[in-house]
């Protein structure tokens, strides 16, 4: 079945199909030029919850590329930073020992109870769409998403949200993989599905300009 509308920019026409696998349908929309996996559904938490092991490395050494320019660049020295998908909270750690007051949340329970237990405080299992509703929750300077939207099913919702727990004058900051540094979304199918039990990860292939 064809999707009705884009998922990004809300297109109706000219949604091209670009190549089928198994039960996933790869198309493009010519007006965003992004890339995304029909039927789009997210993992879901307990995808989550099973494939990152608490146990690995920690530390400097489990910050992504995201993190490490975040924190060698940032023009910002001091503030509140939330970051979605703050998995186990080394990216957090190393905010704190530059003065950032900084929050996290995760989908996975298991990856915000080893947060706590590295002394974490202001880390919370769940949403955005959730967070952004709780009582006193404050405006924060910064809110990061490293290698997270292109995870999602409905990217247009999470911004939204991101946005509504962030002050005027704010940044978001975000990392994403560029589709075309890939070759194409449609030529890294094994990027896209993970082999044990062929479960989809990735939804949305992006190129620079659909972000910009």
């Amino acid at each position: 079945m064809k999707p009705e509308l884009c998922p990004i920019c809300k297109n109706k026409d000219n949604l091209g199909l670009v190549e089928k696998f198994l039960q996933w349908d790869l198309f493009w929309c010519s007006n965003c030029d992004a890339q995304f996996w029909w039927p789009l559904k997210h993992p879901g938490q307990k995808f989550y919850e099973e494939e990152y092991d608490p146990t690995g490395v920690h530390g400097k050494a489990a910050l992504s590329w995201g993190n490490r320019q975040f924190l060698r660049d940032s023009i910002l020295e001091k503030g509140k930073i939330l970051d979605i998908g703050c998995s186990f909270g080394d990216f957090l750690n190393e905010l704190q020992k530059r003065d950032f007051e900084a929050w996290g949340i995760d989908i996975s329970e298991r990856s915000i109870a080893v947060a706590k237990a590295l002394n974490l405080r202001n880390v919370y299992g769940g949403t955005i769409e959730a967070f952004s509703a709780r009582q006193n929750v404050p405006d924060f300077d910064v809110v990061t998403f490293f290698e997270v939207i292109e995870h999602l099913d409905d990217p247009r919702s999470f911004i939204k949200h991101s946005k509504k727990v962030l002050k005027n004058g704010g940044y978001l900051v975000l990392s994403t993989p560029d589709r075309e540094c890939w070759g194409g979304g449609g030529t890294i199918l094994l990027l896209s599905i993970f082999l044990n039990g062929m479960k989809k990860f990735y939804n949305i292939y992006f190129a620079v300009r659909v972000l910009r």
